[in-house]
Order: C-alpha cells, then structure tokens, then sequence
C-alpha cells in the first residue's frame, strides 16, 4: 500500500535521506538526481523566462511505510498567447525538466499501477491549468498514466557491453568515410606542423574558461552558446565542483580546441555540452572530440554512452541507436486549462510530425534505430 508526504524544500532531512538512499543502486537517470533537482532549484528558481512564481513540490512515496521513490515537481506561471491576448495559465512540470535534461521521471521503481496511485495523489493535491512532463523516456511508468504523449526529440546512445572494445566498436560501427574523415583530419594537422591530442580533464580541475571560449565559437556556425546567459553558466558551474563527471578535451599543440563536458551516474555517461573552435574545421576537430570521447568510454569501462538530446547527423555517424524522449501532457483541474488545452495539444502533434519526417530521413541515411527502452 503507497502512502505519500509532500514538502517544500530540498534540505528536509526526509529528503536529504530518502534520496540518498535510492541513489544507492546507482540506476536512476542523471536528471532524477538530488544533486541535478537541488542545483536546478536554486539556479533556476527566480529566472522568469523559465516561468514566473514558482512552487516546489516534492513528493516522497512510502510502500508499507519504506520510502520508495521521489518526485520533485513545481508549478510556475507562465503566459500564453491567444486571439484574445496574453493569458496566464499555472503549468506542472518535474524539477529540472525546463532546461538541460536529457531524461526525466520519478527517482525509484514504482511500477504502473502505483504511478497511477502517484498521479491520482498528484491531481487531487497540487492546483494547476496544465501538466507538462518533457523528456521522459519511453519505458517510464509516467507513460502509462498520462494522456497524451508527444514524441519531440531522442538521444542517440550505445550499450559498451555489446562491443569487446574500442575497436571492435570502431569495425561495428564506423563506416569507411567516417574513420577517413578522422585520418584525414589528422594527416592535414601534421602536415601543417600540428599535432592533436586529447586528454581527460576531471571536473574539478576544469578551466571553465577554455570551455566559454570554445562554446562562443558556435555563434559562427549560427548556434547558441548557453554561457551567454548568466544563470545557465552558473547552473553549469555549480555542477562541475559537485557532480560526477570529466570533459573529453582535444588540443592543437597543447591548446584546447575542442570539449565533451560529460555527467556519470555510476558506469553511465551522459555528454551535456560540447563544441569546438570553428577555426580548426580542415582538422575534423568535431569528430574528433566524439571519437575521443567514445573511446574514453571504453578506457572508463561505461556501461552506457549517451550523446545528449537531438538527432543531429554528426552524432549518428558514430551512433546508430537513440532513445526517444517525449513530453507528456494533459489538461490541468481548472476550467481555464481544460479549455485552452485543445490548441496546446494541437500545436505539439504539429512539432511531433516534423520530427517524426526528420527520423524518417535519418533512418533512410543513417540506419537509426529508436529503441523501446533506455536499459536496451
């Protein structure tokens, strides 16, 4: 029998203890983490743009009065516009899910009848216009339970336990052009007088001034860097001197041209951001980086090799698997939310059918395969 505590505030010792705890296993996704969910909290608390007055609710799951699962959720309100003007809804979503989560859910197993005992507590608790649960992976229970589920999006990954080694994974998995595209990227640096090499940083001896750099150097190719915004740089520096992680650097000469900054959570690997300085473009500094970075996932013995959110075709030259993320929603329990749902509804299925032609094209180029579980 479940049983259900809600609280407000990260540094309860209920909650502090209870996360610890089911951390333990070491089988949760990044996302799902106290260190993720607190960070993301303080971090993000007043940043408006992420939604205005937000509330934390944070749900501990008890069966036979043992905690077994977490999840944090907030509401926040946030303007939508209509043919009448600008109208303000209260929106639920998980802690963390706004930004920079790959994949998002409840912290524990709960199978699908307790999550539908959990979102039955959640509806009949938390007042709000409208629910929206992004990234959550395919083989959440969370799917079973809420009604409409939009594909948006999928993380391209690969199981190291299916390859001897690095290269048994290169002679799987590479294709001719790719690993010459990697020799000729090192034969023209040599050439030129240049050596490439890469090396493992861990995260407390990063110098997260090479990293701003080099993610500036994405406005040339006409991409965002995240450290323009003060608060998402300092949600990325409070990670760094807490969580588990390295950066994959590669250098020209010593000097770094290229960055993997990537998140553990036991033998799992997740890359959160990477780029590299355009300037070196003749020397495949972009593939390079992810090579590097795939065979230090090898050296590192990861179960699990994660690329981050998008299908973006330089990811699936090296990885031919991706698992798909999608946002849940439903109407909320007020009369606002359940009339203004039909047009939110209507304009997810319209970005579900573009990125559902964009897995059709990568299928045809790239042999993609969506897989139908994040342990698969």
């Amino acid at each position: 029998m479940l049983s259900f505590e809600l609280y407000d505030d990260f540094d309860q010792l209920e909650v502090r203890e209870t996360y610890a705890m089911l951390e333990q296993e070491e089988s949760h996704l990044l996302n799902t983490s106290y260190i993720w969910v607190k960070t993301w909290w303080e971090t993000f608390r007043e940043q408006e743009s992420m939604g205005r007055d937000k509330n934390l609710h944070i749900i501990r799951v008890l069966r036979d009065d043992i905690p077994c699962a977490m999840f944090s959720l907030i509401t926040y309100n946030k303007n939508i516009p209509q043919a009448m003007g600008m109208v303000s809804l209260t929106i639920l979503g998980i802690c963390g899910d706004s930004w920079g989560a790959t994949f998002e859910g409840i912290l524990g197993k709960l199978n699908v009848d307790e999550t539908r005992e959990l979102m039955s507590f959640v509806r009949s608790t938390i007042s709000y216009d409208q629910l929206q649960f992004s990234h959550i992976p395919v083989d959440s229970p969370l799917m079973q339970v809420i009604s409409h589920r939009i594909l948006l999006s999928a993380c391209p990954m690969t199981l190291l336990g299916e390859y001897r080694d690095y290269d048994h994974f290169v002679k799987d998995c590479y294709s001719k052009k790719l690993r010459q595209n990697i020799r000729t990227g090192n034969n023209h640096a040599t050439k030129n007088g240049h050596r490439l090499t890469s090396r493992v940083v861990p995260l407390s001896e990063v110098n997260f001034a090479d990293i701003k750099r080099l993610s500036v150097s994405k406005l040339a190719s006409g991409k965002h860097s995240i450290y323009l915004e003060d608060d998402k740089e300092k949600f990325v520096k409070r990670l760094l001197k807490v969580h588990a992680g390295n950066v994959v650097m590669v250098e020209c000469d010593g000097k770094p041209v290229a960055y993997r900054l990537n998140f553990f959570v036991g033998k799992k690997k997740y890359c959160f951001d990477a780029s590299y300085d355009r300037s070196y473009d003749r020397y495949e500094i972009g593939i390079q980086s992810l090579a590097a970075s795939i065979h230090e996932s090898f050296e590192n013995m990861c179960s699990w090799h994660c690329e981050g959110t998008g299908i973006d075709s330089y990811k699936l030259k090296f990885l031919k698997r991706a698992a798909p993320i999608y946002i849940l929603t439903e109407a909320g329990n007020s009369l606002k939310g359940r009339l203004m749902f039909s047009f939110k509804l209507s304009r997810l299925k319209k970005l579900e059918t573009v990125f559902k032609k964009e897995v059709a094209e990568m299928e045809k180029k790239y042999s993609l395969q969506l897989i139908s579980s994040c342990s698969e």
